[in-house]
């Protein structure tokens, strides 16, 4: 009887540990590429959590902002209205000016629409948007200003933020924001 060794005899003993070494370590490979998956997708989970969490909170806080500098010319406006003033837009304005971090910009109508007075500059205002006391609309104009139009007892007031004011009040409600699209 005549002895015949293996195909795997015959191989050089470097390239039989290679492979014996490759067959043994594939799956703890395998299983280590599939756990460090797992912790990527994790990881973008929660960037993606938190993203979103500051979106929310830029969000609230350019809420806010309209909010607060709808509702102080609404008051301004309404007061100016009301006194009768040769120039109402003087009774707003010193009526926003005890009002801390609101818009100074804003355009006092009648209840037609007409222009009552004007105080800072507008571009992109819809003149045709009538607005009833106690309601507010909003736009943004081709030149990225945000507009508020509040209605009040005797006419309309609008008002006007910049993309810098609305930049501002999202940055200090969020940390890193990256971008902010009006």
């Amino acid at each position: 009887m005549e002895f015949r060794p293996s195909p795997l005899e015959r191989w050089p003993t470097g390239a039989v540990l290679l492979l014996l070494l490759t067959a043994a370590l594939l799956p703890l490979g395998l299983l280590l590429a599939w756990v460090a998956r797992q912790n990527i997708d994790e990881t973008n989970q929660a960037l993606i959590e938190r993203a979103d969490q500051q979106g929310i909170a830029a969000e609230l806080a350019v809420e806010s902002l309209i909010a607060r500098n709808a509702l102080a010319l609404r008051i301004a406006a309404n007061g100016a209205i009301a006194s009768r003033a040769a120039d109402p837009c003087a009774v707003a304005r010193r009526s926003l000016s005890v009002s801390p971090a609101v818009a100074r910009q804003f355009r006092i109508r009648g209840p037609d629409g007409a222009p009552i007075c004007t105080a800072g500059q507008f571009d992109g205002e819809q003149s045709e948007l009538l607005v009833p006391p106690g309601d507010i609309r909003t736009w943004v104009s081709p030149q990225k200003l945000i507009h508020y139009r509040v209605g009040v007892v005797g006419g309309m007031a609008t008002g006007v933020l910049t993309p810098a004011e609305v930049r501002q009040a999202a940055l200090e409600a969020t940390e890193g924001l990256y971008g902010l699209t009006i």
